[in-house]
């Protein structure tokens, strides 16, 4: 059997994190997927949406849920987490600041670990249980 397969950008901006948002939606397109599976995580501050329960959204309208998330204090990218599920993979839009991918080896997960090579110096890979490794070949920032 496959194993997991985690996938991290590293520290970014807001303005990354924000376009990765829309890259991941493109992602979910991509793969045909039409409702992912949302999940408010760590920092996420609403009594009425529960933390940790995965609420269906159509990807078309992803982009206003979140940003009526943002706008109501349930939800602010980069302080805290946000899970994206669907079509196989997951995106943790983490409050650490960075991103995570999760899934199994198939042509979507290679196709972010290609971008994500491309696009961010600090990004790297680890299988279930082993050692993160750069994607960029470049020495980690300490």
């Amino acid at each position: 059997m496959d194993s997991i397969i985690e996938l991290t950008t590293g520290y970014l901006t807001f303005e990354e994190l924000d376009a990765e948002v829309v890259a991941s939606i493109d992602d979910f397109r991509s793969m045909g997927v039409e409702t992912i599976f949302l999940t408010f995580g760590f920092g996420c501050d609403r009594e009425d949406r529960l933390q940790f329960e995965e609420i269906p959204v159509a990807l078309g309208d992803l982009i206003h849920f979140i940003q009526d998330a943002e706008a109501d204090g349930t939800f602010e990218l980069g302080e805290s987490d946000l899970v994206l599920r669907g079509g196989g993979l997951e995106f943790l839009f983490c409050h650490e600041g960075d991103v995570h991918c999760y899934g199994r080896e198939s042509p979507p997960l290679l196709a972010v670990r290609r971008r994500w090579r491309r696009d961010y110096e600090w990004s790297e890979d680890r299988q279930c249980g082993g050692r993160h490794r750069r994607l960029t070949g470049r020495p980690k920032r300490r």
